[in-house]
């Protein structure tokens, strides 16, 4: 199995991590797998992805600060929500007038009838 270890490459991930798996973390094996591992690591082609070319300007200029990057989020997100509250609180005084209205209609239709009604018994 040693000599299988050694010859694997890198993309054959299953016989390495079946061999250690199987060997486990014995202190006393340690070293030995390190240094099959790391020959196997070595024997394994790597694959290098092409840098793309961005100019550094000012939108990109490496640094990155932290407490700027809070701000901005916490700046949109507080004015994000108080465009979200005052539309809620839009709606609600919309819904609660027409309900509103809607109850003194009844009230004085109620009371149109009532009057009606006593005039036609009397």
């Amino acid at each position: 199995k040693d000599s299988q270890l050694l010859q694997a490459t890198g993309s054959d991930r299953r016989q390495l991590a079946e061999f250690w798996r199987i060997a486990g973390h014995s202190l006393l094996f340690r070293p030995a797998l390190v240094a099959m591992a790391s020959q196997a690591v070595k024997a394994a082609k790597a694959i290098y992805a092409q840098p793309s070319f961005v100019p550094k300007g000012p939108i990109n200029s490496g640094r990155f600060n932290l407490i700027r990057e809070i701000a901005i989020g916490t700046l949109f997100g507080v004015s994000l929500g108080l465009v979200w509250k005052s539309w809620h609180w839009g709606e609600k005084r919309r819904l609660s007038n027409y309900y509103s209205e809607l109850y003194k209609k009844e009230q004085e239709d109620e009371e149109s009838y009532a009057a009606e009604l006593r005039t036609k018994l009397k």
